[in-house]
């Protein structure tokens, strides 16, 4: 049974903010986490998701609004003091926004919040008990300004029916057997409702879909699967009067998990259904359809980009066929939560990055209509596959709850966000060290991409305090590509410290983190003899060649037999011709004294 329960919202922030011209950084000292982005037609962009940097206390519901441009006028966090979550904005006819997630107060709750362009509450409904705790992943205004919630309460799907007032009509779980969760919700032109997700059947999770009417009774149901799992995480209507169901699957396509989208007609049969990706893990999170009748699929992949999880968006006609695909991201990890489109056909992605602060912060990315965000996309080409996936149902209804008994508001200010500037780096350093080898000792580093890096300077400090530097080493220009770079420094006898510095055709520079180099041990000077050109060679310890060297040869009776003499040579071996057969006594002379005599044969 449901319970109202009377929950007081906190409501603050001033979050830290940088933005350059295709991308914002929104977040503070610790985690926030992007669930969803809205653009509504008065240039304004509705970011929601998860903060633990500000608010109440643990996680707090998130909402960011800016324009197109990336200037942020208001934050909002929405929080009890435990674990408060946004997980979807949606627009309404009279100009105003719905919210749902779910909070906690020592026990999960369901919510769904309508409120105004400013973040000003109009009504909140909260949904759970101790034994039926709700998560609101997705909310709708349907076509008669009710609205609909779906989500999940502990193992079942759970859809929920407000009016436009926000006082409850209806709720019910459904699902199959064990864990199963509704993901997205659409209204079809008739007035259906169709929903998809996963669900498990015969411990294997799959991609549900389900049409159902308004009152929430089942129509029609499919579950799509294969060997491996398969999720429906977004679900999008086709100018035909078809459908778009998207997710992943990792029954089928190039590896690991792969982008999966079905197409649907007008009469729910599959039309047909591809994998996109790469050999590592891909998943759609959001599906567009645009004026043009083309798909925008975008989600996640660790296939392609610059380092860890990135962004992922491809465009393809209305038969499944690439258009282009672009990977967004930085060095570290991102995460898409969803995106939308502007006037003129501008693209907007909104989830969570890791790559340019300690911690989790959203990352807005702007992009044209052809997904170019420079600075941050790179062109990707994923392997395309057609794929069957086995057909099954056995969705029921299993529960309805009671009805809500009232509603809550909430109250708080909000103020406007502190912008700092924000450009992106030049380079992408992705490693740099030092260390030992071969008697040098081998500084090397690799970056992700560079962009305008005209040098870069390797810098040695004995103190870690003065540096000065010792090796000017060209970039690469513009590059989007990974590219390993390294230089050799001669083996000291003392703790060494190098860093780098990177400087752009402009003059501007970067100094990146310093590393420590222990004492190389030097090795010892040997000599061997190839008996088939009677060739002598001598090993000599790097310290040991910058002097002047004199090498004598005698045979077994104390002859002397060759005399060479070298200076300041640049290679860890010495050569002698012509050395006689038997047993040759080799002696190698530095500037003051012989630091070697040893014996070597020649069969």
């Amino acid at each position: 049974m449901v319970r109202f329960v009377s929950i007081v919202f906190l409501v603050s922030i001033i979050s830290s903010v940088g933005h350059t011209q295709n991308a914002t950084l929104i977040g503070g000292a610790d985690t926030e986490t992007c669930a969803k982005v809205l653009y509504v037609p008065n240039n304004q962009v509705f970011v929601v998701g998860i903060t633990e940097s500000y608010g109440a206390g643990n996680e707090d519901g998130y909402m960011v609004i800016m324009d197109t441009l990336g200037n942020v006028s208001i934050t909002h966090t929405f929080g009890t003091g435990d674990r408060d979550r946004v997980r979807d904005v949606e627009s309404t006819a009279d100009g105003n926004l719905i919210l749902g997630g779910n909070t906690k107060d020592g026990t999960f709750k369901g919510f769904i919040l309508k409120c105004d362009l400013t973040g000003n509450t109009i009504w909140t409904s909260f949904m759970g008990s101790v034994t039926f705790p709700e998560t609101i992943w997705r909310v709708l205004e349907l076509s008669d300004g009710s609205i609909m919630g779906l989500g999940w309460d502990v193992g079942d799907i759970y859809m929920v029916k407000l009016n436009a007032a926000g006082t409850f009509q209806w709720d019910q779980t459904l699902g199959f057997n064990f864990v199963d969760r509704g993901h997205d919700i659409i209204q079809a032109a008739n007035g259906d409702l169709i929903i998809c997700g996963r669900g498990t059947i015969s411990f294997s999770e799959q991609m549900f879909v389900v049409r159902m009417d308004v009152n929430g009774n089942i129509l029609w149901q499919q579950a799509l699967g294969g060997l491996g799992n398969e999720y429906g995480n977004a679900i999008a209507a086709t100018p035909d009067g078809g459908f778009l169901v998207g997710g992943f699957t990792a029954s089928s396509g190039a590896g690991g998990n792969d982008f999966l989208l079905v197409k649907y007609d007008n009469t729910d049969a599959i039309e047909w259904s591809k994998t996109y990706g790469g050999t590592g893990n891909e998943e759609i999170n959001d599906i567009k359809v645009m004026s043009d009748g083309s798909y925008l699929l975008a989600g996640t992949t660790d296939s392609y980009g610059i380092g860890g999880d990135d962004y992922l968006m491809i465009k393809t006609d209305n038969l499944g066929v690439v258009d282009w695909a672009m990977s967004y991201g930085g060095s570290g990890d991102e995460q898409l939560g969803g995106i939308d489109v502007t006037p003129g056909g501008g693209l907007i992605l909104a989830g969570s990055s890791g790559s340019w602060a300690a911690r989790d912060d959203f990352l807005v990315v702007k992009t044209d209509l052809n997904g170019d965000a420079p600075c941050y996309s790179q062109v990707v080409t994923p392997t395309v596959s057609d794929v069957v996936l086995a057909v099954e149902t056995g969705i029921v209804v299993k529960f309805n709850h009671a009805a809500l008994t009232g509603t809550l508001t909430l109250s708080g200010g909000f103020m406007s966000a502190t912008d700092n500037a924000c450009t992106a780096l030049p380079v992408d350093l992705t490693s740099f060290n030092a260390s030992c080898t071969d008697e040098r000792v081998l500084v090397q580093w690799t970056t992700a991409t560079e962009t305008n890096n005209d040098y870069f300077e390797v810098q040695q400090s004995v103190d870690g305090v003065a540096f000065e530097t010792v090796a000017v080493v060209p970039g690469a220009g513009n590059s989007v590509v990974s590219r390993q770079y390294q230089w050799f420094d001669k083996a000291r006898d003392e703790l060494t410290y190098y860093r780098l510095k990177q400087v752009d055709y402009n003059g501007n520079q970067e100094v990146f983190s310093t590393v420590a180099v222990s004492p190389c041990q030097v090795g010892q000077v040997t000599s061997t003899i190839n008996p088939h050109s009677n060739m002598l060679s001598i090993h000599i310890p790097t310290p040991l060649r910058q002097q002047k060297l004199s090498v004598v040869l005698y045979n077994g009776l104390g002859q002397k037999i060759a005399e060479r003499h070298f200076s300041n040579t640049h290679d860890n071996e010495l050569f002698i011709t012509a050395v006689p057969k038997g047993v040759v006594l080799v002696q190698v002379f530095g500037e003051k004294e012989m630091f070697y005599s040893g014996k070597a044969f020649n069969p």
